[in-house]
């Protein structure tokens, strides 16, 4: 577990203990957000996908908890949660979106899916590569044909010329 997934953690932890020890009230909203931010991340990642129930199932629970989460901090800020519940909100979600992203980082498999170990340069430099090789195939299929056309018209000039001087 790298550096940030491990503050993003402990953030959260931090977070949970000072709700359950300074305001109980909010201690359900930690939890609400941290999930919440889980399932929008994931369904984030399932938009990129290929697979369509993937997306469906992953943005019907990103969506539940989200009206859970919004009908619950209505309620609580009816009540006069103020700036705690920002800041509980704002952690809790920063933590679940960053946990979420970490854990798909090593579990997600197929096209696409990047396992935060290859060097992003590398993968910048094969991409530039391949699109590089691409072009000068493509411009050597444009401009072949065309300069074999040339070359037969200065073989026809030359031939013209050759007639034109013996007669």
């Amino acid at each position: 577990m790298n550096r940030t997934a491990k503050f993003s953690i402990a953030t959260w932890a931090a977070t949970v203990l000072s709700c359950l020890v300074w305001a109980p009230a909010l201690t359900p909203i930690v939890l609400i957000c941290f999930v919440q931010n889980v399932s929008f991340t994931i369904v984030s990642r399932a938009r990129n996908s290929a697979s369509l129930s993937y997306h469906v199932i992953a943005a019907f629970f990103s969506n539940g908890i989200y009206a859970v989460m919004l009908f619950w901090s209505v309620d609580l800020i009816s009540k006069g949660a103020g700036v705690g519940f920002i800041v509980v909100y704002a952690l809790s979600c920063m933590s679940g979106s960053v946990f979420a992203h970490w854990l798909a980082l090593r579990t997600e498999r197929g096209a696409g899916a990047r396992r935060g170990r290859e060097d992003p340069v590398k993968i910048v430099r094969d991409q530039l590569d391949k699109n590089v090789k691409s072009l000068r195939r493509e411009m050597r299929e444009l401009y072949d044909p065309l300069e074999n056309r040339v070359e037969r018209i200065f073989d026809d000039l030359n031939l013209l010329d050759r007639q034109v001087n013996e007669e």
